[in-house]
């Protein structure tokens, strides 16, 4: 996973918090429910570095899966696994949205601080 330094992100009304730097994503009210140096959250901290923006399956793999050959399948687990730490729905998408036969777009505001 690449990150230019690391820094709190925080998506804007809903008051999650990610730390690329120390591998965690925590909820509004500080509980940690994604941890450790996880693919699945080297695709989350993938997605708030570029928010509002279209990310495709292989900017995912590259991001998370470098050098390694993993199937679409092991892509989706993976952003079923955000989406249920964050109680988002792809029906219905708050953070992660699907873009059909193109990729996925993280459409939560996102706040950055050092």
């Amino acid at each position: 996973m690449k990150l230019a330094h690391a820094r709190d992100i925080r998506t804007g009304g809903h008051g999650w918090l990610t730390n690329p730097f120390f591998f965690l994503l925590k909820d509004p009210a500080g509980a940690v429910t994604l941890e450790g140096p996880f693919k699945a959250l080297a695709v989350l901290c993938h997605f708030v570095q570029h928010p509002g923006q279209l990310v495709t399956k292989d900017d995912l793999f590259a991001a998370a899966w470098p050098e390694t050959v993993v199937s679409d399948a092991t892509l989706a687990s993976c952003i079923q696994e955000i989406r249920q730490a964050l109680g988002d729905d792809a029906k219905r998408p708050r953070y992660i949205e699907t873009v059909h036969r193109r990729g996925f777009r993280f459409i939560e505001k996102v706040v950055s601080s050092q």
